[in-house]
């Protein structure tokens, strides 16, 4: 990962606590935890070659004629990045669970080392789902338990509820509505809890 990508072709997931940047290509090349005002753990934003980043994403060999899509889960801040292939179509869904403590541990894929990277590769069929969970924990402290891949999915299903409530207070239902809402998204994703506690009881003109 030897170039910078605009800031356009980022997607932001945020858990009211900190926030992480998703390149459209899928990698995370911009992280700090476990707040906003913390170190960054992935920085490649800045430093390509230093700065470290996480990508998980589809292998698409230039010849295979695919395409990447990036989008966002409608009034949520649930980021997909959709890979378009001739023999199929795969999904990566980036979210952090809205939170006021501590993120859970790594999923049932299997990492590996190589030299300075850790990675890893799988296959899924159609139907299949594999999990990638990103945390931090204090130095010397306790090491938060293995989430199930069920329990990861149902923290993903209750990411909508979530943001569809806290959207239902807003009044807007002018011709900007999906840029207002997304706006919204955004500035509560990287907003300490209660800070932006008022943000849709305005009406925007």
């Amino acid at each position: 990962m030897n170039h910078y990508l605009p800031i356009a072709d980022h997607g932001v997931v945020g858990d009211l606590q900190t926030a992480a940047l998703v390149t459209s290509g899928g990698t995370i090349d911009w992280w700090c935890t476990p707040r906003f005002d913390s170190p960054s753990i992935f920085g490649s934003l800045l430093d390509s070659e230093r700065g470290g980043h996480c990508r998980l994403a589809a292998e698409l060999p230039d010849e295979s004629g695919g395409t990447v899509r990036q989008l966002y889960l409608s009034d949520t801040a649930v980021l997909v990045n959709r890979f378009l292939t001739p023999d199929g179509v795969g999904e990566v869904a980036d979210f952090m669970q809205p939170i006021e403590g501590t993120v859970p541990a790594t999923g049932p894929v299997t990492l590996q080392t190589d030299g300075d990277d850790i990675t890893a590769r799988f296959a899924l069929e159609a139907g299949e789902i594999a999990a990638v969970v990103l945390t931090s924990a204090a130095s010397g402290g306790p090491v938060p338990h293995a989430p199930s891949l069920d329990g990861i999915a149902d923290e993903l299903e209750a990411c909508r509820p979530f943001w569809h409530a806290w959207l239902r207070p807003s009044t807007y239902r002018g011709r900007w509505r999906d840029m207002v809402n997304r706006s919204a998204i955004t500035l509560r994703s990287c907003s300490c809890p209660g800070s932006a506690s008022c943000l849709l009881g305005t009406r925007p003109g």
